[in-house]
């Protein structure tokens, strides 16, 4: 009764779940020097990237962890593994990448590619926190995986003359052989033209749901028996 009168007497940006944890706040590193004006964002980013790319495909993961910043951040949904994971700081990336690699698939992350496609997702030069103090350059990528493919977005610094990764976000958007139905994806509507036997989209669908061209995908669940196995 005690513990329930003390939780609500707390502000709300102090109660807590159980099993929650507190995060520590990220700092920005000091030694975070102001890009030139003659710059080349594009450039500085994609010779990063590709130091990334050849560390990765070398399985050489103690290099790719040199890229970050002693603070930087890489956060991974589903990219590298099945679990939603955060490291921060060198070593944890470090521990990151080699656990990841210990999957079925080995190592997923592939071909890490920066995304170009309008000046918004191209790379620019821009401040990084709120007061604008720490200035680096925010890019877009996409990248390819064993088992699909995704998209990111990345934040680098010049650390005392080298630019590094501060943070580093990749998410897994799509698996393969089951790529989201859209633009050239999209299923076709009716068939226009003299062609015999053309059906619209209602047919087809009616088609599929009776599987007249195709078996059924069928899921059996049970322990193993003479039964069970003829019946797969």
């Amino acid at each position: 009764m005690g513990s329930a009168q003390l939780h609500g007497q707390l502000p709300t940006w102090e109660r807590f779940a159980p099993g929650s944890i507190n995060i520590a706040p990220a700092e920005f590193p000091k030694s975070a020097l102001a890009p030139s004006p003659d710059l080349d964002a594009n450039k500085t980013t994609a010779d990063l990237v590709t130091e990334l790319n050849e560390s990765l495909a070398k399985a050489d993961y103690a290099s790719v962890s040199k890229l970050f910043v002693d603070q930087g951040f890489w956060r991974d949904h589903l990219a590298l593994t099945w679990e939603f994971r955060t490291a921060q700081g060198s070593q944890e990336v470090l521990s990151l990448l080699e656990t990841s690699s210990n999957s079925r698939d080995g190592f997923r992350l592939k071909n890490v590619r920066l995304d170009t496609s309008s000046a918004m997702r191209a790379p620019r030069v821009g401040p990084l926190d709120g007061e604008g103090e720490v200035v680096g350059i925010t890019f877009f990528f996409n990248f390819d995986t064993a088992i699909g493919s995704g998209k990111g977005v990345g934040r680098i610094i010049n650390d005392n003359g080298a630019w590094k990764f501060y943070s580093l976000y990749t998410a897994l958007q799509e698996l393969k052989d089951h790529e989201e139905q859209i633009n050239e994806r999209r299923p076709h509507g009716v068939e226009h033209g003299m062609k015999q036997g053309r059906q619209n989209w209602a047919q087809r669908r009616e088609q599929e749901k009776l599987h007249e061209n195709a078996d059924p995908a069928v899921v059996i669940i049970g322990e193993e028996s003479p039964c069970s196995v003829p019946m797969s």
